[in-house]
């Protein structure tokens, strides 16, 4: 991803998604024990350093991960440049278009450390 993101360049485009809500659930214990995170699963696990005397057996019983995504008319925000170059010859460049009228994948990412803070994909619209 980080070369792809490389080659990426600003340009204008004219974009038109839908309105879309995602939301999503994942349990995560399962998933920190596969990378060796398991000894605050244990009863025997110590909290000391958080929490000032905390009763035996203190553990992590769930670790639950949720996103939410929602984009519509209130909450998308918009920015508009002009600028004015002139050419000798040929008329401008016709504007892309993008219009979100089929499945697509999308990210967001931040663009000063290139995280990527949230992913998903839209596979159809619902009235």
């Amino acid at each position: 991803f980080r070369e792809l993101t490389k080659e990426m360049y600003r340009e204008d485009v004219i974009v038109s998604i839908p309105k879309f809500k995602l939301e999503s659930s994942f349990q995560l214990d399962k998933v920190l024990g596969g990378m060796g995170i398991t000894d605050i699963f244990s009863r025997k696990a110590d909290f000391g350093a958080m929490m000032k005397n905390p009763p035996d057996g203190t553990h992590v019983s769930d670790v639950i991960h949720k996103a939410f995504v929602e984009v519509n008319e209130e909450s998308t925000e918009a920015a508009a440049t002009t600028a004015v170059m002139m050419e000798l010859y040929g008329m401008p460049p016709e504007p892309k278009v993008f219009k979100a009228d089929h499945p697509f994948l999308f990210l967001i990412r931040d663009n000063s450390t290139g995280t990527i803070l949230f992913n998903g994909r839209f596979l159809k619209p619902t009235n």
